[in-house]
């Protein structure tokens, strides 16, 4: 009942984190700056495209980054993923057109490419970068679903749509692509909310080490995008130095915001 009020309260909710950046910011801008031109790519959720991700490039742009659209439009339509089997093949149709772009951001910038995965979006973030660690700076994910997909709110509906439930081999092979081992140089940083009213916060994390890490904010699902807190974490992590990573610090006033 809980989840299914949270769910309820997405949209009023994320327009509220939306109007939160209002007076917050000025602060924001200040605590992102310093990107000098590094490339970042955003990459929307299940069933959005680039309009998802319009607020969060703007920081990006704002704080001195290549702030990039992924510009493979909808990402995976529900009307289209009619199988297992369709996922996977629209997970390798895109990530061979990201290997392309990227490839060439990366020879024309002479710098790698941090990610920026929404929901869905982090899980080919995640995939790419074990699959391309030489064209990853860093990953960072917002409420995605490295878990058990029947967790996550949208599944009753795939499933009456695809008219059976996932099988255990299905299944098996989609938390291989959820859990993608990464290169140790490639940090992942998972953003989350325990209030999220899509996935389930128990599928919301990975087992945590040198790099990787759990950074859990409040937040809806839908508003992970333009809630301040969650933009402070991004601009906090993009601006970690190559090579030299450190976890995200929980010291002072941020550790009565931040878990």
């Amino acid at each position: 009942m809980a989840r299914l009020l949270l769910t309820g309260l997405e949209l009023p909710r994320a327009v509220c984190e939306m109007g939160a950046l209002l007076p917050s910011g000025a602060l924001l801008l200040r605590a992102g700056r310093g990107g000098e031109g590094q490339p970042v790519m955003c990459l929307p959720g299940f069933g959005a495209g680039d309009s998802s991700t319009v607020i969060l490039r703007r920081f990006l742009r704002r704080w001195g980054y290549d702030s990039r659209p992924w510009g493979q439009g909808q990402h995976l339509n529900p009307a289209e993923a009619r199988s297992f089997d369709d996922v996977r093949r629209s997970f390798d149709r895109r990530r061979r057109d990201l290997e392309v772009e990227l490839r060439g951001v990366v020879e024309g910038s002479g710098q790698k490419v941090s990610l920026i995965g929404w929901s869905l979006g982090g899980i080919l973030a995640r995939w790419f970068a074990s699959h391309h660690p030489e064209l990853v700076r860093q990953v960072i994910t917002l409420g995605t679903p490295f878990g058990d997909p029947r967790a996550v709110v949208v599944y009753p509906l795939m499933q009456r749509i695809h008219g059976k439930p996932m099988g255990e081999r299905e299944l098996d092979e989609w938390l291989a692509m959820c859990r993608a081992p990464l290169s140790s140089d490639i940090p992942l940083s998972i953003i989350y909310s325990r209030s999220d009213g899509f996935v389930a916060p128990h599928i919301a994390t990975d087992v945590q080490n040198s790099h990787i890490e759990n950074i859990h904010i409040h937040s809806s699902h839908v508003g992970l995008t333009v809630n301040p807190l969650s933009l402070f974490v991004i601009a906090d992590r993009l601006a970690q130095p190559q090579l030299r990573w450190q976890p995200f610090a929980r010291r002072g006033w941020r550790e009565l915001v931040f878990s």
